[in-house]
């Protein structure tokens, strides 16, 4: 047993890393940079905050001398140490720590604790239970929403919200998630970590959300578990909620954006900025896929003089009920089948690569479309679309839904392997070869919006460089970035190594 005030003002246990996922967790919101903006003074109250409440009560331990024994290796491996290590150490101190009776009911816990049921719903909430005891689920009252993301996939620690927007840009989507989730709730607060470090986040305005420094893993006056009990009791005053009516609220529904100033005319990123003026709004309004150009191979099914085998690996492709292609799903490259996954396949008789989305994803779907007709480059350092459409007839493996199909592009994801392989020289090349994609994006206003190294292929041979992963392209009117921008800062960004702890 210990003191709340010790035990909250120790560092949390450091993990013990084998292995590592390479792919973070999806989001379908953005939360642009322009709306985000810093928590100024937040360390000072936490300061004032802590200074202020009485933690003589005595509570279990919970940093151990023999360390972390457990694996972490995922995000919910993650999850799971968070929870241990934050979670039920900062709601040991918040019932059993101190006499403020406010803070004795809030509680960390699962979403569904409060009852509250949604098809998308926050990885971990703070609530305020006011049963006494009981298992009268109607007495908790949601007071703040978190998300979790991996640091090995998001360098939170490296993205204060003071530096350039190019740097931060990787917040827009995982910040975009913790937004949504705010919003559906009307909630004034939330928090997005990594475990090594952790952001806590104050919404102001419609379009005002204050972010605080990166809190460490390590850090020392105030801890994280410290800033969780001045989170706590500002959770305790009746203006947890944010106090806007519906009309209010900006929208944040699946796979649109906040983006830009509030003057910008353009409601979401579906619009690109066609050349010669004239603009491009494909998917904006939900309106059906635009036919291909002429530089989209077409495949009509009434034309063809032989048979065609017909297997569970058949996907007939099309508008409407009218089928005008054909292909032939092989392996699954990533994803679930029946859900969105990569397929390598034969089209044509040629060998290509098939992305597919379930029919809840068309809005992923359109926006990948749009950017690659926006695109329409034949470069090497991109895949060429050659045709895209409705499921309208599919076997066991994707039933329903829409799927586009891509050349076949060299190479394998780039990695933190190779990424240490290549060496300087190699990375330098490397760059070169992206610099010169990137420009072709900036020549057609875009920016990529989700430039990790999991969407590069390289081929060592060849040493060819390919983009993919194209359904978060994002305009950069309001950005301006150059061609040293987020992506590089992304693509070429050192292995996180500094926290990769060992027993």
């Amino acid at each position: 047993m210990e003191h709340a005030s010790a035990q909250l003002s120790q560092p949390l246990p450091a993990l013990v890393l084998r292995g590592t996922t390479s792919n973070p967790s999806v989001q379908n919101e953005r939360l642009s940079v322009h709306y985000m903006h810093l928590w100024d003074g937040f360390i000072e109250e936490v300061r004032a905050a802590i200074s202020g409440v009485q933690l003589t009560g005595m509570i279990s331990r919970t940093n151990v001398t023999e360390g972390e024994v457990y694996y972490v290796g995922n995000e919910l491996g993650l999850t799971a140490r968070f929870i241990q290590n934050v979670a039920v150490a900062t709601t040991k101190a918040f019932q059993h720590g101190t006499t403020n009776s406010q803070l004795n009911s809030l509680r960390f816990g699962d979403y569904h604790s409060a009852q509250v049921h949604r098809p998308s719903f926050p990885d971990i909430v703070i609530i305020k239970d006011t049963s006494n005891g009981s298992s009268a689920t109607q007495s908790c009252e949601l007071r703040a929403v978190g998300e979790l993301e991996t640091f090995w996939t998001l360098p939170l620690q490296e993205m204060p919200i003071s530096a350039p927007r190019d740097v931060i840009f990787p917040l827009e989507r995982p910040m975009g998630q913790l937004a949504s989730f705010m919003t559906m709730h009307r909630l004034k607060y939330g928090f997005l970590s990594t475990y090594e470090a952790t952001v806590f986040v104050r919404r102001t305005d419609a379009l005002r959300f204050e972010l605080s420094p990166p809190i460490l893993w390590n850090a020392a006056n105030p801890s994280v578990r410290e800033c969780f009990l001045a989170l706590g009791l500002l959770l305790t005053d009746d203006q947890f909620q944010f106090p806007v009516g519906d009309s209010e609220l900006p929208t944040l529904s699946p796979m649109r954006a906040i983006r830009g100033p509030p003057a910008s005319p353009r409601p979401s990123f579906y619009r690109f900025h066609a050349r010669n003026g004239e603009a491009e709004n494909f998917g904006e309004q939900g309106h059906e896929a635009p036919q291909a150009q002429q530089t989209v191979q077409s495949f009509r099914l009434g034309m063809l003089e032989t048979e065609l085998e017909v297997t569970d690996d058949t996907l007939f492709l099309g508008t409407s009920s009218k089928a005008t292609s054909v292909v032939q799903l092989h392996d699954v490259i990533s994803g679930i089948p029946g859900k969105k996954c990569v397929f390598s396949a034969v089209f044509e008789g040629r060998s290509v690569v098939v992305k597919c989305w379930p029919p809840s994803q068309e809005a992923q779907y359109e926006n990948e479309v749009s950017a690659y007709l926006h695109l329409n480059s034949d470069e090497p350092c991109f895949p060429q679309l050659l045709q895209y459409g409705r499921i309208i007839c599919g076997g066991s493996t994707q039933r329903e839904g829409f799927a586009l199909i891509l050349t076949k592009m060299p190479g394998t994801t780039f990695n933190d392997t190779t990424w240490h392989q290549l060496g300087e020289q190699g990375r330098h090349e490397m760059k070169v070869k992206l610099l010169h994609a990137i420009e072709i994006l900036r020549e057609r206003n875009l920016v990529h919006g989700d430039a990790t190294k999991n969407n590069v292929l390289y081929d060592p041979e060849t040493k060819s460089v390919v983009l993919v992963d194209f359904e978060d392209m994002v305009d950069n009117t309001d950005y301006q970035f150059g061609v040293e921008g987020p992506e590089i800062i992304s693509i070429l960004r050192k292995p996180n190594e500094c926290f990769r702890h060992s027993p």
